[in-house]
């Protein structure tokens, strides 16, 4: 049997994803993939959404987090609402690939 492919976090737009300032409060399992960085649900990269790898510059860590179904739909969700209120092509109506990534993202993981 062979492996699924890794999905590319940057193509599915889960490294759009917003985390603000969670990661101080993150476990370990969180911070290196094995559990949900919101609902702390045990995850894996094969089933669940691989949020890419995100480098910590005041700490100097890098983490890759991985989400479940549900939270990933949730922060999907959230991170469109905020990406649409902050981006300047969205704002004047311009096509954005981060915007329609994002709302992609929402739709394909909603339950």
């Amino acid at each position: 049997m062979s492996e699924a492919p890794a999905i590319d976090p940057t193509a599915s737009g889960t490294a759009l994803i917003l985390m603000g300032g969670m990661y101080l409060l993150m476990t370990d399992a969180q911070r290196e993939g094995r559990a949900c960085p919101w609902c702390n649900a045990e995850v894996t990269a094969e089933r669940d959404y691989d949020l890419g790898e995100r480098r910590l510059e005041r700490v100097g860590d890098i983490i890759h987090p991985v989400a479940c179904r549900a939270c990933t739909n949730q922060q999907a969700i959230r991170s469109h609402a905020h990406h649409c209120r902050t981006c300047t092509a969205c704002a004047y109506g311009e096509r954005c690939e981060d915007k329609l990534l994002l709302r992609r993202l929402a739709l394909e993981t909603r339950s």
